[in-house]
């Protein structure tokens, strides 16, 4: 299978290559993206299995939820624009792809694999715990189980197995290294004139009729349609609510800090740290070799023992551990974690001041002396009371959410038409989620899970109003709902959306303005090539992009050189029309020598990325992958 891509894709992405294919810096130019249309509405296709406008919603969502938990401080509207709308999409589509391929390809990811993964890919660090197992309560907070989390783990082993044979195969002839390299960096000198819709927009007359025809668009429809809303109320029990109403006394938790002081005393005590300084002597890399460097460690030691306060001087002109040597050997404080049992338990028997014997480990001999020491004190009762009393608080609640889990379960089903009796019998608030729409309601853990969206938006709870199941929307929590009010997907008058309406409008002819203007320019200077435009001259290139849009580079860079001067045109959608003159190629960019490792590295990224292209492209016609919405 790699073969065909191969055979098929190899000659025309060299070609692309010499005519400076700017891979990395091609960024797609989004048209006009239609807005939340009808919830079920098919945008993408792979093969008979659709992808809807709610998923693709959904997933751009998703994104934006991620991205304002990272960097809780940005302005989130700066990625809720058509440009990360579509890149969502074509994620989705991505993945969707990728997914039919393992099944097609049989890829199998085992369990041994799943856990390999999961414990040393940096990339779950955050959802690792200390001992290795999933941080539950944090996938939680992000409205995913273990299970889910599990599933996807295992689909993205996958996925990355499909491309990996490709993905990691690039390979270039020697012989055509070169020329191809230098096409890849050359420098070209343009000059660029833009057409701005803004210089257009006056020319545009809005009519009620155009404003009508306009809005009955299917594109128009769906970007003012108001999605469907319900009004919702809900319970949650959970442990925190459980745990509020269980007394514990003092004598319980005394008992319980005197256990721990007995069994574990390192859970309340600092750990004790002690500030080293030693000097290594390497092993050697033979026998007589391990002689030497022991009898060279002892005969330090002896004249140290004469002279203890020369250590740091002895230190920086023979310790061979040249980290620490040039501050006469000092380690700063260790703890017992991470030492190796013969460093630490050397250390850790020695008063200060005082100096070890020799002491061997993997690295060579060691001479150590402690020069200060902290920690090791014991917490008191009083500072740990607040701490034990939510351990023990916890615990008890455990044990009743057993049963009152199974309770409510129960409850909210028999009494399906009301959640209070539920509510007054666990002392439950009945929370209320006014507007919510099949996205949720983003950053909340609740009303944001999936489970808990899906339950409302069944057909049932809206028809009926009655409750919905008891939902396990994390560990120990579960949450019972109930629609109120639910309002379906409506189209609003135009009267009600005129202005932005009329702004679209205007904006999208102006664009149409911009274009005709645009092309009938280029076609007259396409007759007749300028030596030049009245737009100052840049000089750009691969490794330099100057001030222009990437995907007026794109055009400049791809643009046949047989001839100077050249010009081409370039749509740029909604931001109107370029028209990019190439005076001259002048060569190849200057600046890469300066780095010729990087310039090896991102020619190799730049072909291993157009392979990986042609591969997705060839798998999208395999699997009748296609976007319907423009783009």
């Amino acid at each position: 299978m790699f073969d065909f891509v191969r055979n098929n894709t190899r000659v025309l992405f060299f070609i692309l290559l010499l005519l400076v294919i700017p891979s990395f810096v091609l960024i797609g130019t989004v048209d006009r993206i239609p807005g939340r249309g009808e919830q079920q509405q098919e945008v993408a296709h792979v093969g008979r299995q659709g992808i809807t406008q709610a998923e693709w919603d959904r997933a751009h969502q998703q994104n934006v939820d991620r991205i304002q938990r990272q960097m809780p401080d940005m302005d989130i509207k700066a990625f809720d624009t058509p440009v990360a709308k579509m890149a969502a999409l074509e994620d989705l589509l991505r993945q969707k792809v990728l997914a039919e391929a393992a099944k097609d390809f049989h890829v199998q990811v085992t369990d041994e694999n799943l856990r390999r993964t999961f414990a040393t890919d940096p990339q779950f660090s955050s959802v690792r715990n200390p001992d290795g197992s999933v941080n539950k309560a944090l996938l939680a907070a992000q409205g995913m189980s273990s299970e889910a989390f599990t599933e996807m783990l295992r689909q993205g082993i996958a996925e990355q197995r499909v491309v990996a044979g490709v993905a990691n195969s690039g390979f270039l002839p020697a012989s055509l290294s070169k020329v191809a390299t230098e096409a890849f960096f050359q420098q070209r000198e343009v000059q660029v004139q833009y057409f701005e819709p803004s210089a257009f927009a006056s020319k545009v007359l809005a009519s009620d009729e155009q404003l009508q025809a306009f809005y009955k668009e299917p594109a128009m429809a769906a970007r003012f349609l108001v999605p469907e809303q319900v009004d919702v109320e809900y319970a949650v029990l959970d442990l925190a609510h459980l745990s509020r109403d269980i007394q514990v006394s003092d004598d319980e938790l005394k008992a319980t800090y005197a256990k721990i002081l007995k069994d574990t005393p390192q859970r309340f005590g600092k750990p004790e740290e002690r500030r080293a300084s030693h000097i290594l002597i390497g092993l050697g890399s033979s026998e007589q070799g391990r002689a030497n460097a022991r009898a060279k460690a002892d005969a330090l030691l002896e004249a140290l023992k004469k002279n203890p306060r020369s250590f740091a001087e002895v230190a920086r002109k023979n310790s061979e551990d040249a980290g620490s040597a040039k501050s006469g050997g000092d380690l700063d404080y260790l703890s017992r974690d991470g030492l190796v049992p013969a460093f630490a338990d050397a250390l850790f028997s020695l008063k200060e001041g005082e100096l070890s014997d020799v002491v061997e480990t993997d690295q060579g001999y060691h001479i150590i002396t402690m020069t200060a020491q902290r920690g090791g004190e014991i917490r008191s009762f009083e500072s740990v009371h607040d701490e034990l009393l939510a351990e023990l608080r916890k615990s008890e609640a455990q044990k009743k959410y057993v049963d009152a889990s199974l309770e409510f379960t129960n409850m909210v089903f028999e009494q399906s038409d009301t959640l209070k009796p539920a509510a007054e019998k666990w002392k439950l608030e009945l929370l209320t989620a006014k507007g919510l729409t099949r996205n949720g309601k983003p950053g909340d853990a609740i009303t944001a899970s999936p489970k808990f969206l899906e339950a409302v938006f069944a057909s049932d709870a809206i028809r009926d109003k009655r409750n919905t199941p008891a939902i396990e929307i994390g560990p120990n929590q579960l949450v019972a709902a109930r629609v109120v009010q639910h309002e379906p997907a409506r189209q609003p008058a135009l009267d009600d959306v005129r202005e932005p309406l009329r702004g679209a409008f205007v904006e999208r002819e102006s664009a149409v303005l911009a274009r005709k203007a645009g092309e009938e320019t280029l076609n007259t200077l396409k007759a007749q090539p300028p030596a030049t435009l009245s737009q100052p001259s840049e000089l750009v290139s691969r490794a330099e992009s100057g001030n222009f849009p990437r995907q007026v580079l794109e055009k400049v860079l791809l643009a046949p050189a047989a001839k100077m001067p050249a010009v081409v045109g370039l749509d740029l959608a909604n931001k109107g029309y370029a028209i990019a003159l190439i005076t001259r190629v002048v060569g190849v960019d200057p600046s890469i020598a300066k780095d010729p490792d990087k310039v090896r590295s991102s020619f190799a990224q730049a072909w291993s990325e157009a392979e990986d292209k042609a591969y997705f492209e060839a798998l999208k016609k395999r699997f009748n992958a296609e976007i319907k919405v423009k783009q």
